[in-house]
């Protein structure tokens, strides 16, 4: 479908510069006069249109080729002024120009400094590098290319992508073509001398590439129209590992392959008209047995599991029954893919149109995109990312668009199946509480247990005609939060609390347990690996211990002790002493590395608040009686070509294990909750990539023990425990699931004579309370999988 438009409100505006944010004092100072024209090869496709020039971050002048303006000109960003005698101050960060006296505060006087950054680059929110090319045609016209980025060199040419066009019209330029002051390009030289790189985190290049590959790939096609002066059809376009922010509009000549030509033609089938079938009436709803579950072909050949079929088949009773629930199979059995059946099911054989909404963590939004492509014709829309990005989400994927200028959302929604995580849930509330969905499916649902949290606040709104939870842990602490995931489900058979734990916050009998059950039993459906996957690879846990070397014996006894003057040495501000008041924390900190404390490494490597001195390897093996075994241990892993996962709940700790691996020279990835959801999948493909020689992954405990598949991965070291034993076992689910073909060994660490031991012992008794309460709830046609009667539990 093509819109037709000629207004450039329906464009993707980068956001001009705010004068009212304080401004650094650096400067640089000239007058348009003294700027020098250059020649330019070929103007830029801006993604406003294809026939218009990019002259400021909010203006778009159109090109007329019968008629050209006798004089085009950049002024102040605040007043757009440019008078003859004004001087303005440039930006040495983006070009852009101002007035002293427009600035918010006004400067008084010229800055002295040799550099100048406007507001925006001060702040550190300007989303795209921008430099002027000035190009000079017969009547002296200046117009203005913005550069988004340089992407690497070539003798003495520059490969530059251009704000508002895609990788594919990456430009090769020339010094001369920058200009001789451009500071991009020069101090991306310097870069390249001195072995750094523009971007430490970006992902990790292939040989012989400037940039990932896959952002020459489209992803999806988000919008169409016409050029208002050609009439000849553009799209929008979302590139392959880029977000919706950097979506470019591309002329339909430039979309001539035939795999770019099969999203054009997806696009145009999403926004063709589909023949309505009425929803039938609730008590004319046919059951799906599991052997009519059996029956149904899915995409791609693929086939369900027995387990998988049963829960299919158990989800769609539920739904005709009326009845929110909670899938908790144990982590692993494949609880994304029976959600996805049961979607499509309600769509095809039911004729529920949708949409759905499905909540879920960062971390796992690849993996659920990925599975819904394999194996539904679902049309899944993301939402999540910065501002920018969520602005295209909502303007052009979320409602139909009939005159194709502003989204009034006159059809209702456009898309099937949304993802979202829980953080955007408490962002858009606004938008998403404007669509009633007729399925909301939380992921990892135990999130919810807080029943103070703003999210089970903000989730709880959102219109729905039928909820399911979706959590290997519905029970991690205390029955109440039990409570909180029934009272989401069913707030009217559980309106009290309080009411509820009196009568079955102890437990203290068998009566009570089994009526406890019996109130689970339709609504929670749970399957154990042991019981339902007969084939799955073992899984064996080892547990280690070790004995503290001489540093770590020193620093825990002067915790216990409370030592302040040996603890203090190092500390160089009184901000940095350590919280005697979190005794335990700082005991486990001191299990793992005395490094951890702080002032301690600083200490012994002589680092000073002007200088940093990075660790030797002999200061991190002896310092640390995990990392020495830790040390051993991966050496025979890797002369035996296996991969590894690496757990640790602290974030400091696995700096230290990279400072450990950059001197093995052990090849690694990291995942923790700073790494963006496009990143983390690009690692876990990675680290899965047979070919390429990552044979460690670091892990944050709760970052990545969630949904995420690392089935590459044979081992498993957890280097220090969680209190809540459901999330070390979260973790290990990563590479013990289905898709494993190997054994799986787990080693968990463990400091003898420690806090950090009676803390294990401690947590394991929490696993008595999960296998008591949720025994009974294996087999929704009857009988317990467990074989316990509620006497024996």
């Amino acid at each position: 479908m093509i819109v037709d438009s000629e207004d450039e409100d329906d464009d993707i505006n980068i956001p001009a510069a705010n004068p009212g944010r304080p401004c650094r004092e650096r400067r640089r100072v000239v007058n348009y006069d003294d700027m020098i024209s250059l020649a330019s090869d070929e103007e830029p496709e801006s993604v406003e249109d294809e026939d218009t020039v990019v002259v400021d971050d909010d203006e778009v002048s159109d090109v007329d080729e019968d008629q050209e303006e006798d004089q085009e000109e950049t002024g102040c960003a605040a007043c757009g002024s440019n008078g003859e005698q004004d001087v303005l101050l440039v930006c040495d960060g983006c070009e852009a120009e101002y007035h002293t006296f427009c600035l918010d505060p006004p400067l008084e006087r010229i800055p002295e400094a040799d550099e100048w950054f406007c507001p925006v680059c001060a702040s550190g929110d300007r989303p795209a590098f921008v430099l002027p090319i000035l190009g000079r045609n017969d009547l002296n016209v200046s117009k203005t290319l913005k550069v988004d980025l340089v992407l690497g060199q070539r003798n003495n040419k520059y490969l530059v992508k251009l704000v508002h066009t895609s990788y594919r019209k990456a430009k090769w330029l020339t010094l001369s073509d920058l200009g001789t002051d451009d500071r991009k390009a020069l101090n991306y030289t310097r870069r390249q001398k001195m072995g750094g790189d523009e971007d430490e985190d970006r992902p990790m290049i292939p040989e012989g590439h400037f940039f990932n590959p896959q952002y020459l790939e489209v992803e999806r096609v988000v919008m169409g129209r016409r050029s208002p002066k050609t009439g000849k059809p553009m799209y929008l376009v979302k590139w392959k590992a880029l977000g919706y922010e950097e979506c470019t509009w591309e002329n339909v000549q430039d979309l001539a392959s035939t795999e770019d030509r099969s999203h054009i033609a997806a696009f145009e089938a999403r926004h063709r008209a589909k023949p309505g079938q009425p929803l039938p009436p609730k008590g004319a709803r046919a059951p799906m047995s599991k052997e009519t579950v059996e029956a149904v072909e899915w995409k791609d050949g693929h086939t369900l599991r027995e387990h998988q079929v049963e829960g299919l088949a158990w989800l769609v009773h539920s739904w005709i029954q009326g009845r929110s629930v909670i899938l908790g199979d144990e982590m692993g059995l494949g609880k994304t893919v029976q959600i996805l059946g049961f979607l499509t099911l309600l769509q095809k054989r039911y004729h529920v149109k949708g949409p759905f909404l499905v909540i879920l963590p960062l971390s796992t939004i690849g993996h659920w995109q990925n599975e819904a492509e394999a194996w539904t014709d679902l049309n899944v829309v993301t939402l999540y990312g910065p501002s920018a990005s969520r602005e295209v989400v909502q303007r052009y994927e979320l409602h139909h668009r009939t005159d194709g200028l502003q989204c009034k959302g006159l059809q209702g929604p456009k898309f099937d199946l949304l993802l979202t995580t829980y953080e955007m849930v408490n962002r858009e509330r606004g938008c998403l509480g404007k669509i009633r969905w007729d399925c909301l499916v939380v992921d990892e649902g135990h999130r919810l247990k807080g029943k103070d949290a703003l999210i089970l606040k903000n989730v709880t709104s959102l219109p729905s005609g039928h909820r399911v939870i979706l959590t290997g842990t519905p029970i991690q602490n205390h029955v109440g939060e039990l409570f909180t995931l029934l009272r989401f489900l069913d707030p009217k058979s559980f309106p009290s609390e309080d009411a509820f734990l009196e009568k079955y916050g102890d437990m203290d009998d068998a009566k009570t347990l089994s009526e406890l059950h019996e109130i689970l039993k339709p609504r929670l459906l749970r399957r154990m690996k042991e019981d339902v996957m007969k084939d799955l690879p073992m899984k064996t846990e080892t547990l280690i211990k070790v004995k503290m070397t001489n540093m770590q014996k020193m620093h825990y006894r002067a915790l216990l002790e409370k030592n302040t003057t040996f603890l203090c040495k190092g500390v160089a501000h009184k901000s940095n002493l350590p919280n005697l008041n979190s005794l335990a924390w700082g005991l486990r900190q001191v299990c793992n590395h005395p490094f951890l404390l702080p002032g301690v490494l600083e200490r012994e490597t002589g680092s000073t608040d002007d200088e940093w001195v990075a660790p030797t390897l002999e200061q991190l093996l002896q310092g640390s009686a995990k990392l020495l075994l830790v040390d051993k241990l991966l050496r025979k892993l890797q002369a035996e070509g296996k991969k590894v996962l690496m757990f640790s709940q602290m974030l400091a700790m696995l700096d230290l294990l990279e400072e450990y691996f950059q001197h093995s020279g052990t090849l690694y990835e990291r995942l923790d909750g700073s790494v963006g959801p496009r990143e983390r999948q690009q690692s876990i493909d990675r680290f899965n990539d047979p070919e390429s020689g990552r044979s460690v992954f670091l892990l944050s405990t709760k970052a990545g023990g969630v949904g995420i598949n690392l089935t590459a991965a044979q081992t498993c070291i957890i280097f220090d425990s969680d209190w809540n034993p459901q999330n070390d076992l979260q973790a290990q689910a990563r590479c013990h699931r289905i898709g494993q073909k190997n054994d799986v060994k787990v080693y968990r660490l463990l400091t003898e004579g420690s806090y950090e031991e009676k803390m294990f012992e401690t947590a394991s008794q929490k696993m008595g309370l999960d296998k008591a309460v949720l025994a009974g709830a294996g087999d929704w046609q009857g009988g317990s999988r467990g074989g316990m009667s509620a006497e024996e539990l």
